[in-house]
């Protein structure tokens, strides 16, 4: 016989349990140091994210090695301007494994033209995460780049792809210091409010010292 508290415990327990294996693998940041330099097939594979474009030119991406003035650590990726075009590039997980997009260091170049809004939208299976699209006013001529940062963003929390557009005037994106974490599954509400996600095995065993306490309560009560 095991008595109501320890049985509702168990409960909770079981609970939590398949709460922290809702959280999500996340592909490791890139910051692009190991990466080779030189021009990169388009699409683009590095770990478990893939970077392509809609467009097509002899250097479309593009590794730096070294600081132009723009990023703070020497290698950085670029997607080459598309003088006059309206164009897209987008960041993919490998087999649309979901992540949480906190941020990442941007620039839209310092070419006449390049400036303007340019648009960075999350997608999950296809489809906008609606509120999530973020804008981004850059002027042509530009100093450093800037910390994009979406990290108090929950349209950010569980996605698959990010997809940056422009739709006037030519484009020019290059990006450093990008920054995953685990997608954070919508049904979760205790880790979405900031509780960490319990160890599975730590809760199992405990579980099953907590069954063991109970039912040996139990024969003492009845006993007695």
């Amino acid at each position: 016989m095991i008595n109501q508290g320890a049985f509702k415990l168990i409960l909770l327990l079981m609970t939590l349990a398949s709460f922290s294996q809702q959280v999500l693998a996340q592909p490791p940041d890139q910051d692009f140091e190991s990466a080779p330099a030189g021009v990169q097939a388009n699409p683009y594979a590095l770990g478990q994210i893939v970077y392509s474009a809609t467009y097509a030119t002899a250097d479309t991406l593009f590794v730096h090695d070294a600081d132009i003035g723009v990023f703070l650590s020497p290698n950085f990726l670029s997607l080459a301007a598309n003088f006059g075009a309206a164009s897209e590039v987008r960041i993919s997980s490998v087999g649309g494994a979901e992540f949480k997009f906190s941020g990442m260091d941007v620039s839209f170049g310092s070419c006449v033209g390049c400036g303007g809004t340019y648009e960075l939208t999350p997608y999950r299976d296809g489809v906008a995460v609606a509120g999530g699209v973020q804008t981004i006013t850059w002027p042509d001529i530009t100093g450093p780049a800037a910390a994009f940062d979406v990290s108090a963003q929950t349209t950010w929390e569980n996605i698959d792809e990010i997809r940056v557009n422009k739709t006037v005037g030519s484009f020019y994106f290059a990006i450093d210091n990008l920054n995953f974490e685990p997608a954070v599954d919508p049904s979760m509400a205790v880790a979405a409010q900031g509780v960490p996600a319990l160890p599975v095995p730590a809760l199992l065993i405990l579980l099953v010292l907590l069954v063991g306490a109970a039912v040996g309560y139990g024969r003492d009560a009845i006993r007695s």
